[in-house]
């Protein structure tokens, strides 16, 4: 009994990955160049194309993402050593909205770890015309608190902030967070 128990538990996020990747290959085949598509916000490791793309499996190039401003959220390291947004009135985050294809959303909420270390809010983010634009992002809960980062973790963050053109301001603030 056991050994049916485990593997209907590991089977069914298997088969949804599998499902999800398949997914993936049908704009690569030209079945259908029409999918939904939803705007999340990435304001961590994200910002760096080349590392969503390869947590989504897109293709290097694919995603064009656009800068914005999370106006009343803070960046906080409260997840272990990770970045977080929280609500916190006068704050803002820079970041980039992605179009992403449902698909490739979804893999990406699987990638970061959605619902257990996450959850998924939807934000109002501004562009440089000060047109609102809603986005998906994920938020850990955990509050205001600040924990270290590592230096890796830091260093990625501020290339990406540098490589999206975020500011130097926020680019300063970026290198001021405390590491292990």
């Amino acid at each position: 009994l056991l050994p049916n128990v485990l593997f209907h538990a590991t089977a069914i996020p298997l088969l949804l990955i599998v499902i999800l990747l398949l997914l993936q290959l049908v704009p690569i085949l030209g079945l259908s160049p029409k999918l939904p598509r939803v705007n999340y916000f990435a304001y961590g490791s994200n910002l760096q194309p080349r590392i969503l793309e390869s947590r989504t499996l897109s293709r290097p190039g694919t995603l064009l993402p656009r800068p914005v401003i999370l106006p009343n959220y803070k960046l906080c390291i409260n997840l272990g050593t990770a970045a977080s947004v929280e609500t916190s009135p006068h704050s803002k985050v820079p970041g980039l909205i992605y179009k992403l294809p449902l698909p490739t959303f979804n893999i990406l909420c699987l990638t970061e770890g959605y619902p257990l270390a996450y959850n998924l809010i939807t934000v109002q983010t501004l562009d440089s015309n000060n047109n609102s634009i809603s986005a998906y992002t994920f938020s850990s809960g955990r509050g205001l608190s600040d924990n270290k980062t590592t230096e890796r973790y830091k260093n990625i963050l501020v290339d990406g902030a540098k490589e999206n053109g975020l500011g130097e301001e926020w680019i300063s603030y970026l290198e001021s967070l405390e590491t292990l």
